[in-house]
């Protein structure tokens, strides 16, 4: 047993929500295969999420040493779009629970909760950890119209984590040329993959290695990591329809070509495991505990 505990914020997607509902997909997957992943390994987690349904109960026990906490912070059909005015609130909640519950270290997911974690970082006196899954300035070079407020958020929330976990190389690498962030405190931990539970985006190109599944897709983050270019499927640079369609029509096309790349793919989704990113993870959780915070840039 580690004796660690976990404090893992999820604001805006419960664990619990089917995905496919609502905004719930690939990243609510990502926190309950790997909250149950780390707390299979001793840590005590607790994953703070916004209540958003009056009918909930406020504690739900997922499995030994996990528990799914549900809090109110503004009323509960408030659209995405309107969550950064309660992100005080949210923390102010799990400030409540997460002071009882003493945990070791916070741990943000996406840039809504990477600023509630900061905040608690400050408040409770313990290590942040942040995952941000996109990141507002990739997606705002690719033309989504991401506010700059997010991307200096995220930018004031890198320059005080105590560790950055990135899903990929490329990701790494995004973190430090867009945002400047230390490379020596970015970690990459890979996401994993389970064959019971699929999500409908976010890990769709994992999902679909393990099903021995081509991948067309764009060439950005932790998908450069995941489709390897001309030998699990193709990455197209930026957003260009011809160049998906090129992608398609040469697998579609070539069936030996097409038999190449499913066989290939099975190797990619055997290197990236729960068990072995939970693995990577607690052993990060257990560094950052012993060493001293690092102060705000």
């Amino acid at each position: 047993m580690s004796g660690h505990r976990l404090a893992m914020l999820s604001l805006h997607t419960s664990p619990l929500a089917q995905p496919g509902e609502g905004d719930s997909g690939g990243m609510n997957v990502y926190v309950r295969e790997l909250a149950g992943a780390v707390a299979r390994r001793g840590v005590d987690v607790e994953v703070y999420v916004r209540r958003t349904s009056p009918e909930v109960a406020e504690v739900v026990d997922v499995e030994p040493g996990l528990r799914v906490v549900q809090l109110a912070a503004g009323e509960p059909d408030l659209a995405k779009e309107e969550l950064p005015a309660i992100l005080e609130c949210f923390a102010d909640e799990v400030e409540r629970r997460a002071g009882s519950f003493d945990p070791t270290a916070v741990h943000g997911n996406y840039w809504l909760s990477g600023v509630v974690a900061h905040d608690l970082k400050h408040r409770l006196d313990v290590p942040l950890l942040v995952t941000f899954h996109t990141l507002g300035a990739v997606k705002r070079a690719m033309g989504d119209d991401e506010p700059r407020s997010r991307i200096e958020a995220e930018r004031r929330t890198i320059g005080c984590a105590d560790v950055v976990l990135a899903n990929g190389i490329p990701e790494r690498d995004q973190l430090v040329a867009l945002y400047g962030a230390d490379r020596d405190r970015v970690e990459v931990v890979t996401p994993g993959v389970d064959r019971a539970v699929f999500s409908p985006c976010g890990l769709v190109a994992l999902e679909a290695a393990a099903c021995g599944t081509p991948v067309v897709a764009t060439a950005v983050g932790g998908l450069r990591t995941l489709v390897r270019h001309g030998e699990t499927g193709f990455l197209v640079e930026g957003r260009d329809p011809d160049g998906f369609a090129h992608g398609v029509d040469r697998i579609i096309g070539d069936t030996t070509l097409a038999v190449d790349l499913a066989a290939a793919t099975q190797v990619v989704a055997d290197e990236h495991t729960w068990s072995r990113g939970a693995d990577r993870f607690v052993g990060l959780l257990a560094e950052v505990a012993d060493r001293a915070l690092v102060p705000c840039s």
